[in-house]
């Protein structure tokens, strides 16, 4: 499953019509991607949940229309980027990706986004969070040597190593 794209014609700054949707989701194939969550960003200070939910699907519905067998199954989610309150929107659940509790959370921009790399610490010390499956992701530059857990799942991370 690739957890985060933006084929969702004309929904934000990624594709801009069903076509390039469409060619996006074959290059996709071609790599071997059999499932994609469509996870546009959701800004608070710009849309309301209900606003963001309402376009996703009108957008979603544009693209489903051209769909067909042989292209990668889009799962609806999206891409939020974190806001004081984030945890207690009503509407939370219906910004996870499609048929999972997955939320991907984009971290506020500051002067240097790549200046800042985030780290949830201690999760293990959590009694909410000792059964959480862990995505750790890591590049040459920055190797996971002991896993917290043996539900921690590593992603070798070749795009955007970290600035030492």
């Amino acid at each position: 499953l690739d957890i985060h794209s933006h084929i969702l014609p004309k929904m934000d700054d990624g594709s801009s019509s069903v076509e390039e949707s469409l060619k996006l989701l074959r290059t996709s194939a071609e790599q071997g991607i059999t499932e994609i969550a469509a996870t546009p960003h959701f800004y608070a200070s710009q849309y309301s949940p209900q606003k963001f939910l309402e376009r996703r699907a009108s957008c979603a519905a544009q693209l489903q229309e051209a769909l067909t067998p042989d292209l990668p199954r889009v799962y609806l989610g999206a891409e939020v980027c974190y806001f004081d309150g984030v945890s207690r929107i009503d509407e939370l659940e219906a910004l996870w990706i499609q048929n999972t509790n997955i939320l991907l959370l984009e971290m506020p921009f500051a002067t240097s986004p790549t200046s800042v790399i985030p780290a949830v610490s201690k999760p293990g010390t959590l009694p909410e969070m000792k059964e959480m499956p862990v995505l750790m992701i890591s590049s040459p530059c920055v190797p996971i040597t002991s896993p917290m857990e043996s539900n921690t799942v590593e992603i070798q991370e070749e795009y955007y190593p970290p600035q030492l």
